[in-house]
C-alpha cells in the first residue's frame, strides 16, 4: 500500500505531467491529473478526448514519430507547446521512452513532462532584448563612424593642401589627428562586431580549411606583401562550422601574427587542422614576438594591450572577438607561447554543437 501511495503521488503530483500513450488504441492513452491541470483543464470537466488534446500540442506529431521509431529503453526530449482556448500558452519538455511488448512490437510510450514555460518566456524576452541592443549598437556605431570618418577625411585633405606651407610640428599634429580619428572608427567597428556575436547564427556549413585561408589571404593581401609574410597550410581538412565566424577568427589570428612580429623579420605562419572524435582543432602558429607567461591570461580581455612599449596600431579587440566567436561555436581558444619565440593559438569546434548537442 505504501508503494502504491508513493506511485500515486508521483503520477498525480510530483511530475508536471506523465503520459502513457497506447500505440494500439490511442483512446486508451492516459494522462496524469497534474498534466491536465498544467494545461489549464480540470480532469473532471474535460470534454475533449485526451488523444485530441495531445494532437493539438505544437510539435506532438514530430515527437511521436521520433519516439515510435526510437530504440526501446532510450529516451529523447522534445519541447511541445499547448495553446489553451483562454489564450494562455504552456511549454513542456517531454521525454519519451518506447516500451515494446513480448513480440517486439511497439506497445506503449511513457512520456514524462516538465513545465518550461517560464524558461521559454525568459529566453524569448532575452532574445528580444538582444535584438534591441544589436539595433542600438548598429545605430550608435553608424552615428559615430559617419561624422568621425568625414572629419578624418577633411583633415587629410587639409593636410595634403597645406603640407608645403605649414611647419613640421603642425604637419605632424594634423597627421596624428587624422590617424587617431581613423583608429576611433576602427574601434567602433570592432566593438559592433563583438556585439553582433550575440545575434542568431546562420546554419553551419561544410567547408575546407584551405578555402578559408584563401579568403584570409585575399583580405590581407596588402599586409602580406608589405611584411613578406609566409602563410603555410601544413594540414588541410574538411569541417562543418558557422562559416562567417570561422572566417573572421582565422582572419584576425593571421592578422595578429603579421602585426606582432619582430621588426625586420618576415612573419612565418603555419596553420593546420586535426580531426578528433569530438571536435576539430585548428592551430595557427607564428614566429612572432611571443607573449610573456603573466600576460597569456590577459590577452583575451576586452581592450587589453600587453605591449605598452611597442608602437602598434591595434586596439586590443581582435583576440577578444576570437575568444567570444569560438565560444559562440561551442569551442575554446587557447594560446601557448614563449617570449621571443612565437605563439600558437589553437581553437576547437565541437562536432556536438554542429549536430545539436550543445
Amino acid at each position: 500500500m505504501k508503494r502504491q501511495g508513493a506511485l500515486d503521488f508521483i503520477l498525480a503530483e510530483a511530475l508536471d505531467g506523465l503520459i502513457i500513450y497506447s500505440t494500439h488504441h490511442s483512446s486508451e492513452t492516459w494522462c496524469s491529473p497534474r498534466f491536465l491541470e498544467t494545461l489549464g483543464y480540470a480532469s473532471s470537466d474535460l470534454q475533449t478526448p485526451i488523444e485530441e488534446v495531445l494532437c493539438k500540442l505544437d510539435g506532438w506529431t514530430t515527437a511521436l514519430d521520433d519516439w515510435l521509431t526510437g530504440q526501446a529503453g532510450t529516451s529523447s526530449a522534445h519541447n511541445l507547446c499547448h495553446r489553451h482556448p483562454s489564450g494562455t500558452t504552456t511549454w513542456f519538455r517531454c521525454c519519451g521512452n518506447l516500451i515494446r511488448g513480448d513480440n517486439g512490437n511497439a506497445d506503449h510510450i511513457i512520456i514524462s513532462c516538465t513545465d518550461i514555460t517560464t524558461e521559454i518566456n525568459r529566453s524569448q524576452q532575452l532574445e528580444e532584448k538582444t535584438k534591441e541592443l544589436l539595433k542600438y549598437s548598429y545605430a550608435v556605431s553608424h552615428d559615430i563612424k559617419a561624422p568621425v570618418g568625414n572629419a578624418a577625411l577633411a583633415l587629410k585633405i587639409i593636410h595634403n593642401k597645406l603640407k608645403d606651407v605649414i611647419d613640421a610640428g603642425t604637419s605632424t599634429l594634423l597627421a596624428e589627428l587624422s590617424t587617431s580619428m581613423q583608429r576611433l572608427v576602427g574601434i567602433v567597428e570592432q566593438l559592433h562586431e563583438i556585439a553582433a556575436l550575440d545575434a542568431p547564427l546562420s546554419p553551419p556549413e561544410p567547408t575546407m580549411l584551405s578555402d578559408q585561408i584563401r579568403l584570409a589571404r585575399s583580405q590581407l593581401a596588402a599586409k602580406i606583401t608589405d611584411s613578406k609574410a609566409q602563410i603555410v597550410l601544413e594540414q588541410d581538412g574538411e569541417l562543418t562550422a558557422h562559416i562567417g565566424l570561422l572566417a573572421n577568427v582565422l582572419l584576425k589570428l593571421i592578422d595578429n601574427s603579421i602585426i606582432f612580429c619582430e621588426d625586420g623579420r618576415a612573419p612565418t605562419i603555419s596553420i593546420s587542422i586535426s580531426d578528433a572524435q569530438e571536435a576539430w582543432y585548428i592551430s595557427v602558429a607564428d614566429n612572432g614576438i611571443g607573449i610573456a607567461e603573466e600576460n597569456q591570461g590577459k590577452i583575451f580581455e576586452l581592450l587589453k594591450k600587453c605591449y605598452a612599449d611597442r608602437q602598434l596600431t591595434t586596439f586590443g579587440l581582435g583576440l577578444s572577438y576570437c575568444k567570444k566567436a569560438v565560444a559562440r561555436m561551442g569551442g575554446n581558444l587557447t594560446v601557448e607561447s614563449r617570449l621571443g619565440e612565437g605563439s600558437t593559438f589553437t581553437f576547437s569546434i565541437p562536432k556536438t554543437s554542429i549536430n545539436g548537442g550543445n
